[in-house]
């Protein structure tokens, strides 16, 4: 196991929160701990083990428990019940130029998008210039980029 993980983990869940539509300093407290771990070369994982991560400056009580849970179990049962009400596969989304996460949640909760797939049948089939904040520039660059 390695930082990289934790550190993809938490900036997933941030992206995934803003998708959901959550408050951003919910969001922003995720990416905020993924960059102290990158940024500091944090030991995770011996943090844990010695019960320290909750010393470092930003992991408050509940991200502790989290990313103890990962270190513990191999797993997040939060990043589950998180991807079980927003599909990960969304996260390929962000990397289409043109779309941010506020696009991304109006197209997963508007249109059923959850994938580059579903992105290109809405763009084939016409719904998506239907959708307000999706104008024809973007929808041009969307296929040139897609189809």
């Amino acid at each position: 196991m390695s930082n990289e993980i934790v550190i993809k983990l938490l900036n997933n869940i941030s992206q995934l929160l803003l998708i959901k539509g959550e408050l951003s300093f919910k969001s922003q407290a995720y990416k905020t701990a993924a960059d102290i771990i990158e940024i500091q070369n944090l030991d995770v994982f011996s943090l844990v083990k010695e019960n320290k991560l909750s010393e470092v400056d930003g992991f408050g009580k509940a991200l502790v428990e989290k990313i103890s849970d990962y270190v513990q179990n191999g797993e997040m049962a939060y990043y589950k019940k998180l991807t079980a009400e927003v599909p990960e596969s969304l996260l390929e989304l962000l990397e289409i130029d043109g779309l941010g996460t506020k696009r991304i949640s109006k197209l997963w909760k508007e249109l059923n998008v959850k994938s580059k797939e579903d992105l290109i049948r809405v763009l084939n089939d016409g719904t998506l210039s239907e959708l307000t904040g999706f104008g024809k520039k973007l929808i041009e660059n969307l296929k040139t980029n897609l189809i």
